[in-house]
């Protein structure tokens, strides 16, 4: 992608240089056209993937007023980013969308589902991240996003589950 650049500058020639036919205290002045083109050599696209996850059913147990997710859950890949051209820094931002918002859990900002106390934790090559900070990284060699169900509170009910996120990178 090109995109053309103009600048117009007024520059003043005070002191520079006197102006034949000019007394010595006269300013004059001379407008300076300066252009460039602006290239975009570096293009990230996200994975023909169909940006959605499904985590199956979530089997969790009661026990003296608490729940308790039977077994942690595998990540799940998210989406594979693929950057072509220099390498360049750059971050990669998941925010929440819609009324579900972010929660916590391990210290770390999650994504909240439509189930009270069930949270989606982001993770960058493998390591938990947090939902809504910029995450930095080089264009030569992405990040590998994904995510896993993680337990907000001490108590969930059966129930379908939902959440949305809008991925977002940047070239600072």
């Amino acid at each position: 992608m090109k995109q053309t650049v103009i600048f117009s500058l007024l520059a003043l020639a005070a002191g520079l240089a006197t102006l034949p036919g000019r007394a010595a205290d006269a300013v004059g002045t001379m407008d300076i056209r300066i252009s460039g083109t602006v290239v975009a050599n570096t293009t990230c696209t996200f994975s023909s993937h169909t940006g959605s996850v499904d985590f199956g059913e979530v089997s969790f147990s009661n026990s003296s007023g608490h729940s308790v997710i039977d077994a942690p859950t595998s990540p799940k890949d998210l989406l594979a980013l693929n950057c072509t051209g220099p390498g360049v820094p750059a971050t990669v931002t998941l925010d929440a969308a819609g009324s579900t918002g972010t929660g916590s859990s391990g210290g770390y900002t999650v994504l909240k589902t439509s189930v009270s106390g069930l949270g989606i934790r982001l993770l960058k090559d493998g390591n938990p991240a947090n939902v809504g900070s910029a995450l930095s990284f080089n264009t030569r060699v992405p990040p590998t996003l994904s995510v896993q169900l993680v337990q907000t509170s001490s108590w969930l009910s059966e129930s379908p589950f939902s959440a949305s996120g809008t991925l977002h990178v940047n070239f600072p």
